[in-house]
């Protein structure tokens, strides 16, 4: 069986639903920065068969941010993985922390596409 070579990735989009702006405030780029890092690039939520769909998956991560910079929803969606890679994902989201989210904001929505490499 053949498989499809996956569409380029696209660049990192960012919508912010709710975000106070002001000096200090995390911006969409933190916001996607922070989260590849906390998920993992490449992810230990990748095994061998994502490896094979491609070296870069996308992600479609959306974030419910406290002041206290916990993290209290999160959804994560691929079309191009496993449902378990998925809620590994969401799982490894909703033990993220923003530590510098301490400039008085109070509830943030973000949503990005992240692209998350599987390891070797």
């Amino acid at each position: 069986m053949l498989l499809k070579a996956p569409p380029p990735a696209p660049p990192i989009v960012v919508t912010e639903r709710e975000e106070r702006p002001g000096e200090g405030a995390l911006t969409a780029r933190d916001y996607a920065a922070e989260l590849r890092r906390m998920l993992g690039d490449p992810s230990p939520c990748l095994g061998a068969a994502d490896r094979e769909l491609g070296r870069d998956l996308a992600f479609q991560v959306e974030v419910d941010v406290q002041s206290s910079g916990r993290v209290v929803d999160a959804r994560v969606s691929s079309p191009d993985v496993s449902p378990a890679a998925v809620a590994c994902l969401k799982d490894a989201a909703l033990r993220a922390r923003f530590e510098e989210f301490t400039d008085g904001t109070r509830h943030v929505q973000t949503a990005v596409v992240l692209q998350l490499r599987a390891p070797e």
